[in-house]
């Protein structure tokens, strides 16, 4: 059976960097979405607030996620998905007998602000309040979060990976 692992967390927390290194440890048919890349897709967004596209973006990542698991695929998606999002994309998985496994990474806020102050694509200079809120809505799924500070993206794959074959993260 395939499965969806949803690789989440708040902004800065290194979920792209991990991604790579999950894709290396990953021996068979995958496809990775990389969840930014989606956002390029609103051409204009008209009186749609930033909320509306945020949710309007997920569902597409979603839809295409279960797309691809539907044909054989494991499928990693790399977003910020929210806790609040979790289970309409678990409904919508159940329903199509889809795995879905939810992994949050998520180093201190301090971390995050730096590393999201200082990337190359969709900077952050400053985590405001809604960031702040995102970051702190994970604790509502405390099952789910890797919360390390020192360790190398490599190594938080490695234990991502050991949990995913052990049905750690499931959802």
């Amino acid at each position: 059976m395939s499965a969806i692992t949803i690789l989440s967390g708040p902004p800065g927390a290194g979920k792209t960097t991990i991604a790579k290194e999950l894709i290396c440890l990953n021996k068979g048919a995958m496809i990775y979405i990389e969840g930014d890349s989606f956002w390029k897709y609103i051409v204009e967004s008209g009186k749609k607030s930033g909320f509306e596209n945020f949710k309007a973006t997920m569902s597409a990542m979603l839809a295409a996620s279960i797309a691809y698991a539907r044909n054989g695929f494991e499928v990693l998606l790399d977003f910020s998905i929210p806790p609040w999002y979790i289970n309409k994309a678990a409904e919508s998985v159940k329903k199509r007998k889809i795995l879905l496994n939810y992994v949050v990474v998520r180093p201190s806020m301090e971390i995050c602000a730096q590393r999201a102050a200082t990337r190359v694509h969709g900077v952050i200079p400053e985590y405001l309040e809604p960031h702040i809120k995102l970051y702190e809505s994970f604790d509502e799924l405390q099952q789910f979060i890797i919360e390390e500070n020192e360790a190398d993206a490599k190594a938080i794959a490695e234990r991502i990976k050991r949990g995913l074959d052990v049905g750690l993260f499931r959802f």
